[in-house]
């Protein structure tokens, strides 16, 4: 095989190594305290309803994964709280290695609220939605979420070494030109 079509498929699979995203294929978990919540559809695509069980039990549905590299998660959410108290009683967001950031707005019982957010993850970060409920009464929120996009943003490390072989590739077509 000629030595240029060999660098250029070597070049070729280590942009495509940098550029695959781990987290289509990575292992989405669902996790609920009182297991009275549910999750309907799976990633990219699915809606966490919280738990509504009448226990007065604090209850946290998770839809989680561990990230196994730099990458900016791009989507759109929807939350509609059938509390009779409102969303108030019902917060959804994101969750970021065990921190809850509420999206959700606290509005009175029919109010939803929703919009567009990018996250960006590093390596091992544990990253994705909630619903929450601190009594389990009167109605659950419900958190419905459409991954956009996650785009993969490539290490310094990989970087260097990508254009490294981009710039070898350049300088064999230099060479064998001067001949």
């Amino acid at each position: 095989m000629n030595k240029a079509i060999r660098t250029a498929a070597l070049s070729a699979a280590t942009l495509a190594a940098l550029c695959s995203s781990g987290a289509a294929s990575a292992a989405w978990t669902f996790s609920d305290d009182t297991g009275s919540a549910s999750i309907s559809g799976a990633f990219p695509s699915f809606t966490i309803t919280g738990g509504d069980d009448l226990s007065f039990r604090a209850d946290l549905a998770q839809y989680t994964q561990v990230f196994t590299s730099v990458q900016t998660i791009s989507f759109s959410w929807t939350y509609a709280s059938e509390d009779c108290c409102g969303s108030v009683w019902d917060p959804a967001g994101y969750v970021l290695n065990g921190v809850l950031n509420q999206l959700s707005v606290d509005n009175r019982t029919g109010l939803g609220s929703s919009g567009t957010a990018s996250v960006a993850v590093a390596a091992g970060d544990v990253f994705g939605w909630y619903v929450f409920t601190p009594d389990s009464e009167q109605g659950p929120g419900v958190l419905s979420v459409a991954v956009d996009s996650v785009g993969v943003v490539p290490e310094p490390t990989g970087l260097a070494l990508l254009l490294a072989g981009i710039g070898a590739f350049g300088l064999i077509g230099f060479r064998r030109r001067q001949r």
